[in-house]
């Protein structure tokens, strides 16, 4: 009787080990889905702090605003022109603040989920400017040439699947290469980030943002803008993961005490 009721207890014993494992297990579970649930960057407005990052008068003294000769206006761009100046377009630098820290906002979404950035131009003018923004900030280019169907044949074209989940354009003038690639994105429901000067068809461009794109001073401030953008989301992104891993940690260690406890008992 003594061997059949010691048995009966460490039966009992291990059977309520297992199922507090077990419902610890599911409250870990729990825990680290609300953890990230808690830091959910979607449930505020600006959780990057982009807007903090755009400031009118560094616009203007990099001369965002001036726009092209009057006889090249494309007059798609109207509601983002201020006024016309010695047959010159001026544009209005507050819709640019505006549309930059959208677009700004965007892509700090994508790439804090880890998502493709392309940088393209197929002016050969800010090739290096344009390829070295995006090597330091660990993400993709195209600047030297664009053939049809790399997006919408991408598996015959470059060998994969994988397409970009947001591209950044420059010099998106009517007469340029790029309008193809423009065209191909749309199609892919790629989501576009594009500066827009005042010769620009801006009808394809997901997250248009008005602005100068002849000058190296102008091109040179996106540029810098979206750099510290992705890396700055990339650097949150490895903070948030940080204090998620800590409390899964912690988690898992009060696990090891209760089961530890249970088993001494």
């Amino acid at each position: 009787m003594k061997n059949q009721d010691l048995r009966s207890l460490s039966h009992g014993i291990n059977t309520i080990a297992s199922r507090t494992i077990k419902t610890s297990h599911d409250l870990l579970e729990d825990s680290q889905h609300n953890v990230e649930a808690s830091i959910d960057p979607l449930d505020h407005p600006d959780y990057f702090g982009v807007k903090n990052s755009v400031e009118l008068k560094e616009l203007f003294d990099a001369r965002v605003h001036l726009g092209h000769h009057e006889g090249a206006w494309d007059p798609l761009t109207l509601p983002y022109i201020h006024g016309l100046r010695s047959t010159q377009h001026v544009i209005d630098l507050n819709q640019t603040v505006e549309c930059l820290a959208c677009a700004l906002n965007v892509l700090s979404h994508i790439v804090y989920r880890r998502g493709i950035v392309l940088f393209m131009s197929t002016n050969p003018k800010y090739d290096h400017m344009i390829q070295t923004s995006a090597r330091q900030s660990g993400e993709y280019f195209i600047t030297r040439g664009w053939q049809k169907g790399m997006f919408t044949s991408s598996n015959k074209m470059v060998g994969t699947e994988r397409l970009p989940d947001v591209i950044i354009a420059f010099n998106l003038s009517r007469f340029e290469k790029i309008r193809e690639a423009v065209i191909e994105a749309s199609m892919c429901n790629i989501p576009i980030v594009g500066i827009i000067d005042t010769d620009c068809d801006p009808r394809l461009i997901t997250y248009p943002i008005p602005g100068n794109d002849d000058t190296l001073q102008s091109v040179s401030l996106f540029l810098n803008l979206f750099e510290k953008t992705i890396l700055n989301a990339k650097k949150q992104r490895d903070i948030d993961s940080g204090c998620i891993e800590d409390s899964i940690e912690t988690e898992c260690t009060n696990d090891d005490i209760n089961t530890a406890s249970i088993s001494s008992r």
